[in-house]
């Protein structure tokens, strides 16, 4: 039994090798290969979740108040992704034990000291972990999505510099294109070829002019 679930980890960490969301969480000591799995798996795409408070909902993690008259109690979701919320409270417990001197520890510390039960006290870092792993993983999305921008604008220069356009005016003769370039410079030519004829055709008329006279 415990090589078949050596042999499933090996297998696991091997998939998710593809996925920068897992490997950015398993960058947090105390989230493990299967639990890292099971959230990426779970979330699917974090974009699904407009903010932390609804990933913490969809996760059982969230609480809401509710008021009736004077009295006012908290509620808890029932309808939630039950997964996940094990995955949270794992990461939770591990995360706890593997960084003593992280905020969060000492935070479950207290919370105890003061009188909390242990699994309240997890379930309140499982519910801070919620609120770090988004971030986390939206600024993974934010990095791809500038990269892609970048790559964008990269090859639209690039075209525009394979193409022969520049940034100055469109009357400039480096921002036509290479069959109306190559038509401005034959026309050019043709018209200095056309002074130069005329040039020489006066000088040969002025030369006869002045040989008759002297005749």
């Amino acid at each position: 039994m415990k090589h078949d679930l050596e042999v499933i980890k090996k297998r696991l960490a091997e998939l998710i090798e593809a996925f920068a969301a897992a490997q950015k969480l398993l960058d947090t000591r105390g989230i493990g290969t299967i639990t890292a799995a099971t959230m990426i798996a779970e979330i699917i795409d974090i974009r699904r979740f407009p903010s932390e408070d609804r990933l913490a909902s969809y996760s059982g993690l969230g609480r809401k108040e509710h008021s009736s008259g004077e009295t006012a109690r908290i509620i808890r979701p029932h309808n939630f992704n039950r997964r996940l919320k094990d995955a949270f409270m794992t990461a939770s417990m591990k995360y706890v034990i593997y960084n003593p001197d992280a905020h969060l520890s000492g935070y479950h510390r207290n919370l105890i000291k003061a009188g909390m039960k242990p699994l309240e006290a997890t379930k309140r870092v499982a519910r801070a972990l919620v609120r770090i792993i988004y971030k986390q993983l939206m600024s993974l999305i934010e990095s791809d999505d500038g990269m892609a921008q970048q790559k964008t604008q990269t090859g639209k220069a690039g075209s525009d510099m394979a193409s022969g356009l520049t940034r100055g005016k469109n009357s400039n003769p480096s921002n036509m294109s290479l069959p109306a370039q190559a038509h401005y410079t034959t026309k050019k030519r043709n018209s200095h070829d056309h002074a130069s004829k005329k040039t020489a055709r006066n000088r040969r008329q002025r030369r006869t002019k002045k040989n008759s006279k002297i005749a």
